[in-house]
């Protein structure tokens, strides 16, 4: 496994936007992670795992705004492999079990997962935390903990 800067984002636009109708905590920061992304891409190049050509459409319009369209990596969900090019796979959310699973097909030395936790009082982040503790996550794999209180309550 080789340390990497390069990161890349798995994009599922409610994650990223605060034009939603319930505008949430998380929504805001995907937001911020994404213009700071934006404005620096590590590695020089800005890469997106999605789920739908929709969501694909939409971060290569966001990425063109920047001026980043001739650096963007398009890797689409069933080929999840090819996150290897690009070193970690990040997620605004804590579902890295689910990506961890997804990953086992080809092997854990591919990439790495990070993810983060807004909250652990939803049902979708209790759900993706207890996951980890059976999903076949790796010491180089990581999830953010947005809080003290977060970090104790993963204890």
């Amino acid at each position: 496994m080789t340390t990497t800067e390069r990161c890349a984002v798995y994009f599922v636009e409610e994650g990223y936007s605060t034009q939603t109708p319930r505008l949430l905590g998380r929504n805001a920061a995907g937001e911020g992670f994404l213009r700071a992304y934006f404005n620096n891409p590590p590695g020089g190049e800005v890469a997106c795992v999605y789920r739908t050509p929709s969501e694909m459409r939409s971060f290569a319009v966001m990425a063109r705004n920047k001026g980043l369209q001739d650096r963007l990596r398009a890797i689409p969900m069933w080929r999840l492999k090819d996150v290897t090019a690009v070193g970690n796979l990040y997620s605004p959310g804590p579902n890295l079990g689910k990506f961890a699973w997804a990953r086992r097909r080809f092997g854990a030395a591919h990439f790495s997962i990070c993810g983060i936790t807004h909250t652990t009082a939803s049902h979708f982040a209790m759900d993706s935390i207890a996951d980890t503790l059976v999903a076949p996550v790796e010491p180089w794999d990581a999830l953010i903990c947005t809080s003290e209180a977060v970090v104790r309550s993963m204890s």
